[in-house]
């Protein structure tokens, strides 16, 4: 697998002497300036990396993992036995919420939450492209999404070895 610097883009931030930031820039044409600040970004962002996060509740014992990436509004969780699919985030109240994968049918939820989580998962795990859409408060018009489904199966099985091995 290549770098994920190697098609990357590089964000210059210019800062005066007192810290004040001048620009925030992919390019730069200012030479006098000083460069406090490279920052890498992937060209795709960061939306097709998808992170595996996995906890025991030190109290109770409950085991717990999620799978998300950076910038998508896509959540998959999963404990004692069953998966949630959460859509967005800040929903507006009483409002509906969906996730569309590839071609097949809308898959509607309310606030965000998928009522057939195993449905979604299923088609997510096949698919290539999930659509979404919901409205974040305060504002009450739909706000869609998209994230590529590379590396979800597979996070989907090292969530599985990461819980048993809690």
């Amino acid at each position: 697998m290549a770098s994920p610097l190697l098609f990357a883009q590089t964000i210059y931030e210019l800062r005066e002497s007192n810290g004040e930031a001048l620009l925030t820039n992919k390019d730069t044409k200012y030479s006098n300036l000083k460069v406090e600040k490279k920052t890498y970004y992937p060209e795709d962002g960061f939306e097709t990396k998808w992170n595996v996060h996995c906890s025991k509740d030190r109290f109770n014992g409950l085991k717990s993992c999620s799978i998300s990436t950076y910038a998508s509004d896509v959540f998959v969780y999963f404990s004692k036995g069953q998966y949630s699919i959460l859509i967005g985030r800040n929903h507006y109240p009483r409002t509906s919420s969906a996730i569309k994968i590839d071609d097949n049918a809308a898959i509607y939820g309310y606030e965000g939450i998928s009522e057939t989580p195993l449905k979604v998962l299923k088609q997510m795990m096949n698919g290539k492209i999930a659509y979404t859409r919901y409205k974040e408060w305060p504002y009450e018009y739909n706000k869609d999404n998209e994230v590529k489904l590379d590396g979800f199966s597979e996070a989907i099985e090292k969530m599985k070895t990461e819980y048993k091995n809690l």
